[in-house]
């Protein structure tokens, strides 16, 4: 709610409860990840589905928080609290070692072929979403001019900045797990 939120009663000027809302999306996402990576791997086979779509949509929130140029938004703290390229790797690796506990030694990624685990291609999944969002960081940080929203801009930033979820919505990677 926090980025679709547009105020154009003071365009030209930051919004300072929005701005605030943003650090509060931040602070959500940062204990969020923290309280998953306290989870043992050997439980990450336990893991309901529910609470892997929520970490999918805090990794969708956490690059829109790190990409946006919002007047009075500083995104580059937001890279310095909890930098989502950070965390998508902790996070492929933490599902790779996990798939590893529960294969007991699977050989098939050894000689190239696909893993039938469910860990190991979510850890597949992370990766290239992960380079998907080193695109999008990258990207970001060349246009570098700082976004002011007008009031007519201000009624698109909802659709223009919310995160993609088709890549996440296209569940062909998730169907060939089960």
């Amino acid at each position: 709610m926090a980025v679709s939120w547009a105020d154009s009663r003071s365009p030209g000027q930051p919004n300072l409860a929005q701005i605030s809302n943003f650090f509060a999306c931040v602070d959500l996402i940062e204990a969020i990840f923290a309280t998953f990576n306290n989870i043992a791997l050997a439980d990450y086979i336990g893991v309901p589905f529910t609470i892997f779509s929520q970490l999918r949509l805090c990794l969708g929130m956490l690059l829109q928080l790190s990409t946006m140029d919002r007047l009075g938004w500083d995104k580059m703290e937001v890279r310095r609290r909890i930098d989502v390229l950070t965390v998508a790797d902790q996070m492929a690796d933490n599902f790779s070692r996990a798939s590893a506990l529960y294969s007991g030694g699977d050989e098939r990624p050894d000689r190239g072929d696909e893993s039938g685990d469910p860990l190991a291609r979510t850890a597949e999944h992370l990766q290239l979403m992960r380079n998907a969002f080193a695109a999008k960081v990258e990207q970001s940080d060349g246009e570098g001019a700082a976004f002011a929203p007008t009031p007519t801009s201000a009624e698109d930033i909802s659709l223009i900045e919310l995160p993609d979820m088709a890549d996440f919505l296209d569940l062909d990677w998730l169907v060939g797990m089960i």
